[in-house]
């Protein structure tokens, strides 16, 4: 469906291109000389921009009752946009993720190897991203497999920490032409989950996403609003209505010390053909304190809540590691709900050396039940503009039956 709706778009966005105005051929024309429109086609198709993107990896997982699993991959990305001609323009990216042995670990069940730990980085092929995009003063839409991140991805998000990461086929309208407001659409008929094309795991959708935010408070202060209407077709039980609103901004203060904060609200209730009859809310409060040339401390605390024990608020389109530790534990919202209080503390060593520590506190969320305790540590070194290193470290305790967990991770990254 995505080929033959995004042929549709195309053909569209050339006949409401044709009919532009004659303003970006005429600055064309001052910067580079009178082109014919053959010429123009030519340098759109021909002088567009290569992005390379090269992701080396050791991955060691280490959890209770399973063998130790060991992944080293990699992953190579490569892309190439077109100028755009008339506001039209285009984007292929092509993605290869390879293992050194993938008898090594469990690729999330994909390499009959049940016994080890689960690093969810199958060796796979794909197309990763492929779309049209038409841009004018007033309106951007983007048709085909795309990036999409909304706010801070705990709804929406690609899941960048894996070696392949999740894309929509969808359609989208966004809009900033209001002053210091954004308002974005986009229908998603398909998401491409980490798991790659072979997996037979994507979600088939038939979901809109709706997000509007307005940026011009004081203090740096941004409000969004969202509604979230996820309707996956072979996946009934990650189908839901949710709607919300975040906050976030940040403040200068004396002695060259800031403080950043974000506070998030939102209601879920089961959508689509889900057989589960629930509701819950989710809410969240962060605030940061740093200081110029020392770091920065942090706490934070978020609840995922539970309808009585049956279910819990569930967000299946997320960028799931970024939130309630690295180690992966709660990927999926535990049955009675999830509370983590977390502190975070963060600072930049001699040679540009960053360095960041996380502890997080797990529980239900009515509190009855201890879930655990986690350790996150991250260090990294920007080597060059392109280039980076990285290691990484969870360590997660379980209680009331989650097992240990422990995992680590050297990483080193090519970007143009």
């Amino acid at each position: 469906m995505m080929c033959r709706s995004s042929a549709s778009f195309v053909v569209v966005a050339t006949l409401v291109a044709a009919c532009a105005s004659p303003a970006l051929s005429q600055e064309a024309a001052v910067e580079d000389g009178p082109k014919t429109l053959l010429e123009e086609i030519e340098d759109a198709l021909l002088k567009g921009s290569i992005h390379l993107d090269i992701r080396l990896r050791a991955e060691i997982v280490e959890q209770d009752e399973l063998d130790t699993a060991q992944a080293y991959t990699s992953r190579l990305r490569m892309g190439y946009g077109t100028r755009p001609f008339r506001g039209l323009s285009f984007y292929a990216e092509f993605e290869d993720i390879r293992s050194a042995d993938e008898d090594l670990y469990n690729a999330a069940g994909l390499n009959n190897e049940p016994d080890k730990a689960v690093v969810a980085d199958p060796e796979d092929t794909e197309l990763n991203q492929f779309f049209a995009r038409y841009e004018s003063e007033y309106f951007e839409a983007i048709a085909g497999r795309q990036r999409i991140i909304l706010d801070d991805a705990r709804f929406i998000g690609n899941v960048g920490w894996r070696q392949n990461e999740q894309t929509f086929d969808a359609y989208t309208i966004l809009t900033e032409w209001i002053p210091d407001t954004r308002v974005y659409y986009s229908y998603v008929d398909d998401v491409n989950r980490i798991f790659g094309p072979d997996a037979n795991l994507d979600f088939e959708s038939d979901s809109h996403l709706i997000n509007a935010s307005f940026s011009g408070f004081p203090f740096d202060l941004e409000v969004a609003a969202f509604a979230y209407i996820i309707d996956l077709d072979n996946s009934d039980i990650n189908s839901s209505d949710t709607v919300g609103t975040r906050a976030s901004g940040s403040q200068e203060l004396p002695n060259e010390m800031w403080v950043k904060y974000a506070a998030s609200y939102a209601y879920q209730v089961d959508g689509g053909s889900n057989q589960v009859d629930y509701e819950a809310s989710y809410y969240f409060i962060e605030a940061t304190l740093g200081a110029q040339g020392l770091g920065s401390l942090g706490v934070g605390y978020e609840v995922l809540e539970s309808d009585d024990g049956a279910f819990a608020f569930q967000t299946p389109l997320a960028t799931l590691h970024a939130f309630n530790g690295w180690a992966d534990v709660f990927t999926v919202t535990p049955a009675d709900g999830l509370e983590d209080l977390y502190f975070t503390a963060s600072t930049r060593l001699p040679y540009d050396v960053d360095v960041q520590a996380i502890y997080h506190l797990f529980f239900s969320e009515d509190r009855s039940r201890d879930f655990g305790g986690e350790f996150d540590a991250m260090i990294s070194k920007a080597i060059t503009e392109h280039i980076g290193v990285s290691g990484y470290l969870a360590v997660f305790h379980g209680e009331s039956g989650f097992p240990n967990v422990q995992k680590y991770w050297l990483v080193f990254e090519l970007k143009s």
